[in-house]
């Protein structure tokens, strides 16, 4: 069948040439997906995934298609996801580009342009097309999931202060500045990238000291979280890197800042009595989130304070070998779900650490937790295996995938550009460098 179907009329030939054509349409497009490592079967799945999450007319990929999926039965924990977080912007970019998706991910680098472009800034999320969310509301005639009320249009994260937004929006950039694969000329330093660096650098000097409300976007009271001020810092140090090698005049305002976040996250991120990074300065709560600073190459993997909060998260922070976000948090303080994107990060800091018998141990323990399709949720109840939060959960098949590239780079010496721009970070400049033996 060479035209399509006459959609008026349901006829047997029509169903199979649509059938016909979305086979050839899949099985072309999952042929440019460059990966040949451990896990291909899952991996492909989870890059289907993010393409059936993905606004083809704009670029924005969304955090899952659905609305109000509950975190926990039977609560008040859910939450509207159709629309594109900055955070998971960096993540996107990575699992992407390791599965040589350029396309993919210049029309999602282009829609984060063209939105900061509109809105002359960028909030925490944003629709579809690219504009501020409207305001939260409860559809009070509707049951919810199971009777999980209630049911939720839109989103009040989107007015929160979440300062980790910085420093994922900064990464974003180096990526595209720094992968081979990404057409440079679409993307003019000066005219496209430069306005957005400054922006996001002045914010971070005027915005830094003030309590956000962090990467589990709470409802509870803000704090200074530990993850938000290290994105901080990352912004500042790689937005002053990118100034630099653009021939940029660099504000002394910019260096200042960074030396005293910098300062600040030294004195207060670790907590020698709990011997862990913790969730919070002045707190003593674990938080699953500093995993993520190690994978973004600003802890060292193999630093003794990187190892106790392994130990520490392992001891006080996981449910029958998954772990948790928090335990004090919004629905953390009820006995929530494992959080499977903080698992797979678990996983990637194991093996990075050298443990990799252990991460690939806990990714294959991942891999059973998803349904027939291969499909993820945001959180799983080891227990009673169910499914937890929104479906399907772009953040949880993102991890996935950069999970398996970390695993196969490891562990087979297979080149991913993505992941090694951010491990080739040089050591020098992160958070906490790591102490040098003396010689015997």
């Amino acid at each position: 069948f060479s035209q399509p179907p006459d959609l008026t009329r349901h006829r047997v030939e029509d169903v199979l040439w649509m059938h016909q054509h979305t086979l050839d349409h899949w099985r072309e497009w999952t042929s440019q997906i460059k990966y040949d490592g451990p896990y291909r079967e899952m991996v492909v799945r989870s890059a289907i995934t993010l393409k059936l999450c993905q606004f083809s007319p704009t670029g924005a990929i969304v955090a899952a298609p659905t609305t109000s999926l509950p975190e926990r039965l039977h609560a008040e924990y859910n939450w509207d996801y159709r629309f594109t977080w900055l955070r998971d912007a960096t993540f996107t970019l990575v699992a992407l580009l390791s599965l040589e998706l350029s396309d993919e991910a210049q029309r999602f680098v282009r829609f984060l342009h063209d939105a900061h472009h509109k809105l002359k800034g960028l909030p925490t999320l944003l629709t579809i097309f690219g504009e501020h969310p409207l305001p939260e509301l409860e559809i009070k005639y509707l049951s919810g999931y199971m009777d999980s009320a209630p049911v939720r249009v839109g989103n009040a994260a989107s007015d929160q202060l979440q300062l980790d937004i910085f420093g994922e929006l900064i990464h974003c950039i180096q990526l595209v500045l720094k992968h081979t694969q990404i057409d440079s000329r679409r993307f003019n330093f000066d005219r496209d990238l430069w306005p957005i660096v400054e922006y996001t650098l002045d914010a971070v000097c005027k915005l830094w000291r003030k309590p956000d409300n962090g990467i589990w976007e709470t409802r509870d009271a803000p704090r200074r979280f530990v993850y938000s001020q290290g994105m901080c810092c990352l912004a500042l140090e790689r937005g002053i890197e990118l100034a630099r090698a653009n021939k940029k005049k660099v504000p002394a305002l910019w260096t200042k800042t960074q030396r005293e976040v910098l300062r600040d996250f030294r004195a207060h991120a670790y907590d020698k009595s709990v011997r862990s990074y913790v969730q919070a300065y002045g707190k003593q709560d674990l938080d699953a989130s500093v995993l993520r600073l190690t994978l973004l190459g600003m802890l060292h993997p193999r630093d003794h304070r990187v190892h106790n909060t392994l130990t520490a998260i392992a001891e006080k922070l996981t449910t029958d070998g998954f772990v948790l976000r928090n335990k004090n948090l919004d629905a953390g303080a009820e006995g929530e779900g494992a959080f499977l994107p903080c698992s797979f990060w678990y996983a990637d800091n194991l093996v990075m650490s050298g443990r990799v018998d252990e991460g690939r141990a806990m990714f294959e323990r991942l891999l059973g937790c998803a349904n027939d399709l291969g499909l993820y949720s945001e959180e799983f109840e080891p227990k009673t295996k169910t499914m937890l939060g929104n479906f399907p959960q772009a953040f949880t098949h993102i991890a996935l995938i950069n999970s398996a590239v970390q695993l196969a780079i490891t562990c087979r010496g297979q080149y991913s550009e993505s992941h090694n721009i951010i491990r080739g970070r040089h050591h020098g400049e992160m958070l906490d460098k790591p102490k040098r033996k003396r010689a015997a």
